[in-house]
C-alpha cells in the first residue's frame, strides 16, 4: 500500500487516549450528563413582528394598481434581507410564485377572448 509522507505527521486520533483527553471526557459528562455533541449556535428565530410586517406589506402590494408583489420589493420597503422575506413567504405564509393569484384567475367571461386569440394564433401558423 502506498503511503504519502506528507500525511505522516498528521495525527489521526486513533491512538490510545491520553490522560488529558480522559479528563476532558469526564468533565463533559459531569457537566451535561451525556457524551453527545453539543448543538451549535443555531439560527436566529424569525420574530413575529417581522412576520406581521411582511404579511401587511404583501397585502398592500397585492392591492396596488398592478396587483403584483415581489420578495425583493417587500425587502426594500421593510429594509430586511431578501432571504428572510422569502423564508417568511414560503414557510409561514405559504405563498409560492407558482400559485394562481386573482389576476391569473380564469373567468368564464374571458372565454370568447381566449378562443379568438387561440384561433388567431393558429391562423398565423
Amino acid at each position: 500500500m502506498y503511503r504519502n509522507s506528507r500525511y505522516d505527521s498528521v495525527r489521526s486520533g486513533s491512538g490510545p487516549m491520553t490522560a488529558f483527553g480522559l479528563k476532558k471526557m469526564i468533565d463533559k459528562f459531569e457537566e451535561s450528563g451525556s457524551f453527545h455533541v453539543k448543538c451549535g449556535r443555531g439560527r436566529k428565530a424569525i420574530t413575529s413582528t417581522s412576520m406581521e410586517d411582511v404579511a401587511t406589506a404583501l397585502q398592500e402590494a397585492s392591492s396596488s394598481a398592478l396587483g403584483t408583489s415581489s420578495a425583493r420589493g417587500i425587502s426594500r420597503t421593510l429594509n430586511m434581507p431578501v432571504s428572510t422575506v422569502r423564508k417568511i413567504l414560503r414557510n409561514i405564509l405559504q405563498c409560492y410564485p407558482f400559485k394562481i393569484t386573482n389576476i391569473q384567475e380564469l373567468v368564464a367571461a374571458d372565454l370568447p377572448k381566449r378562443k379568438a386569440y387561440a384561433l388567431q394564433f393558429l391562423a398565423r401558423m
